[in-house]
């Protein structure tokens, strides 16, 4: 089980001699939104970045960036001067020199700041190669990137478990109550019977009565699927794949077991119980949405 949540940064010299840096970063949201941002020089790789994230991430909102910088030893490659058109500017800069007897004091700064005279262009790399150590570094972010939300995931986790014993400890108040209820229910029947001062020799008539009831307030099939949820819910917490949606559907039934258990055990001792395991299943619900 991992969290949506989770950072991973990583830079590497790549093959080329271009520094390579990947961070990436995320937040929960349900489905899949992939933000990926490459400079110019390298945006040709993006589809590549794409499917390889998307076949490790199901869900959530994550931004990737990858970035590069050049080695000294590629700047030098990429800065060169243009000898042609420099050595023009200086012959016309001596024949003005001589046709109106103007003093030519060039120093080497004026020359480097005459228009296209120095020229710089990005280093020339093979794409194939360029893929490569983007790839590796990509790597190496995502593995811190996957530790950060397994180390999440693991506090969840741990998070769930004393809940869902918490739970568990709830639902064992409620069954022994929920088993006393006919007998409640009879004896509240009966008084009522004496104060209204009706005289009933049917026993049969208020057994039937009361079988009924007993019928209306069995919770026993609420009770076992929710004891079968909290199983579920231990065994999906501990596995390793993408378990949040089904943690969230589990989740959606025992809400409606235990409403439907709050309806038909309605009484003043139940009833406190119920809201407060509503109230827990609601800390877990939310905790849930950070679930990948």
């Amino acid at each position: 089980m991992k969290s949506m949540t989770g950072y991973g940064y990583s830079e590497a010299s790549g093959s080329t001699g271009a520094i390579f840096k990947a961070e990436i970063r995320s937040v929960n949201r349900k489905q899949l939104d992939l933000k990926v941002s490459l400079p110019s020089d390298i945006s040709e790789h993006e589809l590549v970045v794409r499917k390889y994230l998307s076949e490790k991430i199901s869900r959530g909102s994550v931004s990737v960036n990858i970035s590069l910088s050049f080695s000294e030893e590629l700047f030098k490659k990429s800065v060169k001067i243009n000898h042609a058109l420099l050595k023009v500017y200086l012959e016309n800069a001596e024949s003005l020199s001589k046709d109106f007897n103007i003093a030519s004091d060039f120093t080497l700064n004026d020359l480097y700041k005459l228009p296209k005279v120095i020229e710089i262009t990005n280093p020339e790399m093979a794409p194939e190669q360029v893929q490569a150590d983007i790839m590796a570094v990509l790597e190496k972010a995502f593995l811190n990137f996957d530790k950060t939300r397994s180390g999440e995931g693991e506090f969840l986790k741990q998070h769930f478990e004393e809940k869902l014993d918490l739970l568990a400890d709830i639902l064992s108040k409620i069954e022994p109550l929920t088993a006393q209820l006919p007998k409640i229910y009879s004896e509240k029947l009966r008084e009522r019977i004496q104060n209204l001062g009706v005289n009933i020799t049917d026993e049969n008539a208020i057994h039937r009565e009361i079988v009924l009831y007993s019928d209306k307030c069995d919770v026993s099939e609420e009770v076992t699927r929710l004891k079968s949820h909290f199983k579920q819910f231990g065994t999906l917490i501990n596995d390793n794949s993408s378990v949040g949606r089904n943690l969230d559907f589990l989740i959606q039934e025992m809400q409606r077991e235990i409403n439907t258990l709050g309806v038909k055990a309605a009484s003043t001792e139940i009833s406190p119980l119920i809201v407060q395991f509503k109230t827990e299943l609601e800390k877990i619900r939310e905790q849930i949405q950070n679930i990948e």
